[in-house]
């Protein structure tokens, strides 16, 4: 929370970009009729994942606020990984494996308590398989 005085807010940051990028990338590619709109189980599941988990994590504020939003995301990425698994081509293992690294180095940078160690070793875990994955269409 850079609110509560937050010294390395480098994480928020960084998915507070990547969350701008895919959203204006999706909406110029719809308005330049290159994108179909769908919202199906899949995007309300997550939507409200996400949004038990935010509660959960304004509520508590502590390790299961952590817990449960690290668990929201990347529980919404397991349809990403089924499509992986059935069509491995089309996804980029490098943009997986710069997101896994970036994990990795925000595990290295942060104290080692369960909230500043679950999301960044959670996402080496899970960006890692998505790169392992990608990297099918090359075999």
């Amino acid at each position: 929370n850079i609110s509560a005085g937050n010294k390395r807010p480098w994480s928020v940051i960084g998915f507070v970009t990547g969350a701008v990028t895919i959203t204006t990338i999706a909406l110029i590619k719809r308005l330049a009729g290159n994108g179909q709109w769908s919202w199906g189980n899949t995007e309300t599941l997550s939507a409200v994942c996400t949004v038990l988990a935010l509660i959960a994590w304004k509520l508590t504020n502590n390790n299961a606020g952590v817990i449960s939003i690290t668990a929201a995301m990347y529980i919404a990425l397991i349809p990403t990984f089924v499509y992986q698994w059935q069509t491995p081509s089309g996804q980029d293992p490098l943009f997986w494996g710069a997101c896994s690294l970036g994990c990795a180095l925000e595990f290295i940078g942060k104290p080692k308590t369960i909230a500043g160690a679950f999301f960044p070793g959670c996402g080496i875990i899970a960006n890692g398989l998505a790169m392992l994955l990608s990297m099918r269409q090359y075999l």
